[in-house]
């Protein structure tokens, strides 16, 4: 997908995610359709700030005003939610969704440790393995050729 097209994918999401809980935020008490929606809307911002700025004038003016679009109606949204569920609740959202990507980094990060670890220890095995081996074979040979 060529850069702009992933930007403006990018905002077409998130935008779809706004208009959707601002049209039915009154209706809907599914916290799993609010939720998918603010998860889509992440998704559509992450999207559009890993490539934009990527094409020459024309692209970078759409992109720009596509993006002011976006954050107005980004506030727009922080209203409703915080008027609906209480003063900060986008904020909260918000917070908590850097915590909790945080938290996965810190665990991936463990993760890259332990493998490297275990991968450590295998060859570490593998190497014991081969110089016992070895001396096994040092020793045959030196036993054989007192023998012999």
């Amino acid at each position: 997908m060529e850069p702009i097209t992933t930007v403006l994918t990018g905002l077409a999401l998130a935008k779809q995610g706004i208009e959707f809980i601002k049209s039915n935020l009154d209706t809907i008490n599914d916290a799993r359709a609010i939720g998918e929606q603010l998860s889509n809307i992440f998704q559509g911002h992450q999207e559009f700030n890993k490539k934009r700025f990527n094409g020459g004038l024309k692209d970078v003016a759409i992109e720009m005003i596509e993006y002011k679009q976006q954050q107005e109606s980004l506030y727009k949204l922080q209203m409703i939610l915080d008027f609906r569920f209480g003063n900060g609740f986008y904020a909260q959202i918000q917070q908590e969704y850097q915590k909790r990507l945080k938290e996965q980094k810190e665990q991936d990060r463990i993760n890259r440790i332990k493998k490297r670890k275990h991968h450590e220890q295998i060859l570490l095995g593998a190497l014991l393995i081969a110089a016992f081996g070895l001396v096994g074979v040092i020793l045959f040979y030196a036993v054989y050729n007192l023998r012999g």
